[in-house]
């Protein structure tokens, strides 16, 4: 469940609230996707009922203490492909996809489990609202560039393939990042943005040609 503090209903908070129900139902033909089951109104909260999930990805990792493998990734990655694309086709543009906001959903056995992507908050869709998009919005160490310095205010969904370049070296590298662990200040994150030959070195045991997954 996710709780809003109920304001008015032009606050920004409601006007996310709304956004992200809308996201919602538009994704639920999607077994990848959270799956929404209704809101109710509780004193001044307005709350939203979605899927439970067991935890997410981030929390998964740590506790197993690897990363995914090769075959796990190839997997799971092509099973959210079909997501991944219906929101490239429709111009749905996450701009949070970090580790947290993937969820793991064990089966009944608990021998398997499947990756369901959660929180639209933040997310936009192009095609209905002529807005520019300002503000840093998502994740440092996982956001794009052009949304960190503010370079363009008409991005589109590569900003989350970006993330998710970011997020397929951290499920393969047990949560390491590509960019080191020093980013924790903006001004670090620009001023790495701002190089143009920056490499990413992938483990010795992990090949590049092994993770062309589509």
């Amino acid at each position: 469940m996710k709780m809003i503090y109920k304001q008015n209903e032009l606050s920004n908070s409601q006007k996310d609230l709304d956004n992200e129900i809308y996201i919602l139902k538009l994704l639920s033909f999607n077994n990848n996707s959270v799956k929404y089951y209704g809101k109710y109104e509780k004193e001044n909260e307005e709350v939203i009922v979605m899927e439970k999930c067991d935890k997410n990805l981030k929390e998964f990792i740590k506790e197993r203490g690897t990363g995914l493998t090769v075959e796990e990734i190839k997997k799971h990655f092509l099973e959210m492909n079909k997501l991944f694309k219906y929101m490239q086709k429709e111009k749905i543009i996450h701009r949070d996809l970090k580790l947290d906001n993937f969820l793991v959903k064990f089966n009944k056995e608990k021998t398997d489990f499947i990756i369901k992507l959660s929180d639209y908050g933040i997310c936009k869709i192009k095609n209905k609202t002529n807005s520019i998009f300002s503000g840093i919005k998502g994740t440092i160490g996982n956001v794009a560039p052009e949304i960190v310095l503010e370079k363009t205010k008409n991005y589109d969904n590569e900003v989350d393939i970006f993330s998710l370049g970011v997020i397929l070296y951290q499920i393969s590298h047990n949560l390491q990042s590509p960019f080191g662990e020093n980013l924790s200040m903006l001004l670090t994150y620009q001023n790495f943005y701002e190089k143009d030959n920056f490499e990413v070195i992938f483990s010795e045991n992990i090949k590049n040609d092994n993770l062309k997954i589509w």
